[in-house]
């Protein structure tokens, strides 16, 4: 399956990224590893 992302949602993505980061180092993996998954 391939699935296309709207700038704006990349743009949404990478901020979550850092925003967990942030939070704890590898969290932001987790969060993007989390949302492949169920997508």
């Amino acid at each position: 399956m391939r699935v296309q992302l709207l700038d704006e949602a990349t743009v949404d993505l990478a901020d979550g990224y850092r925003f967990y980061e942030r939070q704890a180092e590898g969290l932001g993996e987790y969060f993007l590893d989390s949302l492949w998954s169920d997508i």
